[in-house]
């Protein structure tokens, strides 16, 4: 997926990110409709465990189906997909200059034919057009068509009322240039999902992206946070970015996600005041106030003994500013 997005731009670019999430969910829900399949296998009729060797026949085909037959044209599509997206973000950014998208003809030995009508006429429409809602390369399975960016003129949609009338696939409906997503929700892995799959995949994702945020925050491990209000070096450790992600909070991910830009996020928050430390009555915590998703949080850092200003942690809750004794003119 990454290799087909950077095959356009070679640029650090969040929506990158957005693919790779989007790769993760799609995986999970995958791996949780695999493993409810094949748990489904394990009873005989009558309702008694089988013998291991006997379930590992009879889940045979269903393994062969995730990992085998479909997992090279999920891979290859998702590589197409993702090269789409970044030829879609940068029309979209060239469109003043190079305003019309052309449909360019396949690469495979077996041309779609839906398909093959849009570019053997070589369709050209304005990069806004609601065509390109409805239709896009990659919007049936193996299809290796492409757009290209162009000045040439309009073709029009003349002859094509019953191609326009076909719809993409499920699953492959959507563009991810929009959300970031290479299969679509209408994808099966969705639509046909066990009960309990979101859950169990928000889960998953949740302490997935947690340790990768673990991760990435280290670089700030020997970063001087600043605040011009509170005035003095504030710094990052290890068992601050744990604690900060460990916090409970309503916006439990996107907290997580401010370690990510914690230097940004320290400069621009509104320094309160300090008190006692609620856990260590030794230990002064000063308090800053910032928001997540238009409502407030409050930073917590705590002024050491030894006169250290170290970053401990996030809350959302109003009752931690009851420790305020001195606030900050």
């Amino acid at each position: 997926m990454e290799k087909g997005y950077r095959q356009v731009t070679a640029k650090p670019d969040p929506f990158l990110d957005m693919l790779r999430h989007g790769n993760a969910v799609i995986s999970a829900f995958k791996t949780h409709r695999m493993q409810n399949d094949m748990a489904a296998r394990l009873l005989d009729k009558d309702g008694r465990l089988k013998p291991f060797r006997t379930w590992m026949r009879d889940v045979k085909d269903i393994a062969s189906h995730y990992t085998v037959r479909w997992l090279r044209t999920e891979y290859d599509t998702a590589i197409l997909r993702a090269h789409e997206a970044a030829a879609w973000r940068q029309a979209r950014q060239e469109a003043d200059v190079l305003p019309n998208l052309r449909w360019m003809p396949t690469t495979s030995a077996s041309p779609d034919v839906i398909h093959k009508a849009f570019w053997s006429m070589k369709l050209t429409l304005p990069v806004n057009h609601p065509f390109w809602k409805k239709h896009r390369p990659q919007d049936r399975w193996g299809c290796k068509c492409s757009i290209m960016q162009t000045d040439e003129p309009v073709t029009g949609l003349k002859g094509l009322e019953k191609a326009d009338r076909i719809k993409p696939v499920p699953g492959l409906d959507n563009n991810p240039a929009d959300d970031g997503m290479v299969f679509g929700k209408s994808h099966p892995y969705f639509t046909k999902a066990y009960p309990g799959a979101e859950e169990a995949v928000e889960k998953v994702i949740m302490q997935s992206r947690r340790a990768e945020i673990k991760i990435k925050a280290r670089k700030f491990l020997n970063t001087v946070l600043v605040n011009e209000s509170y005035g003095k070096p504030i710094t990052l450790s290890v068992g601050g970015i744990k604690e900060w992600v460990n916090q409970p909070h309503k916006h439990y991910i996107k907290k997580n996600e401010l370690l990510l830009s914690i230097d940004e996020v320290i400069r621009s928050a509104h320094y309160i005041g300090s008190g006692k430390d609620k856990h260590n009555k030794s230990i002064t915590m000063h308090l800053f106030e910032t928001q997540i998703n238009n409502e407030k949080s409050w930073i917590v850092v705590r002024e050491m003994n030894d006169g250290v200003s170290r970053l401990h942690s996030i809350s959302d809750s109003k009752e931690i500013l009851k420790f305020i004794e001195k606030r900050n003119e």
